[in-house]
């Protein structure tokens, strides 16, 4: 029986989890689990939820995001009772025209913002007022001017574990025991998710075929 240990339980460490061959004995190990008091010191349960190319991604992560999109999409074609829905998105961007977006026809057809470094969780007053005054100039005949006139819901900061180097997706030898990394996907779990799984899962499968097999 091959043993498989996952540290994290976040939308990648769970991910890899569904992707892994099912004889496999599978244990996950976490501070923080599905279903736990609101915590603000794990990514996954604040993070957006919705499928969006990262821009400035690599050919490699470029072929992660677009495996989780295809799984999600079929998550929500086979299975909608997973919660995963189509529904249609508008996205804002500064490119001058559609093709210079790299996942521009790979798919069927109001961001926050991003701090690099920045491990605060409190509500920052100056950046929650230029939300505002960037979704109404941006759209104004859907927000108003003022931010007396939105029924805010929630204020919700989340961290974001990425890497200037992006990804990490790679396996070690670390006193005798196989470790794989999967970490540091650029503030867009969800978006890597499947994808991530799937890059574990062939280098598991790789070090199973490597390895030496018992004399029966």
């Amino acid at each position: 029986m091959v043993k498989i240990t996952i540290v994290g339980a976040g939308i990648a460490g769970m991910s890899i989890a569904s992707q892994l061959p099912k004889g496999y004995e599978i244990t996950i190990v976490a501070r923080d689990l599905p279903g736990d008091p609101d915590s603000l010191g794990w990514a996954s349960p604040w993070a957006g939820a919705v499928w969006m190319g990262m821009d400035g991604s690599p050919p490699r992560e470029q072929k992660m995001q677009l495996d989780a999109f295809a799984h999600m999409w079929k998550l929500a074609m086979t299975n909608p009772e997973s919660s995963v829905k189509r529904i249609e998105m508008h996205d804002l961007t500064d490119f001058k025209k559609p093709e210079d977006v790299w996942y521009y026809g790979k798919m069927p057809g109001v961001r926050g913002i991003k701090q690099f470094g920045d491990t605060n969780v409190l509500v920052d007053s100056s950046l929650r007022a230029d939300i505002f005054r960037r979704v109404h100039e941006n759209l104004p005949e859907a927000f108003p001017e003022t931010p007396s006139g939105f029924q805010v819901v929630r204020d919700i900061v989340g961290i974001r574990p990425q890497r200037k180097t992006g990804a990490r997706v790679e396996k070690e030898i670390l006193d005798g025991q196989t470790v794989i990394h999967a970490y540091g996907a650029p503030g867009g779990g969800y978006v890597y998710s499947y994808g991530i799984a799937r890059e574990v899962a062939e280098l598991v499968n790789d070090i199973q075929l490597k390895m030496p097999k018992a004399n029966l």
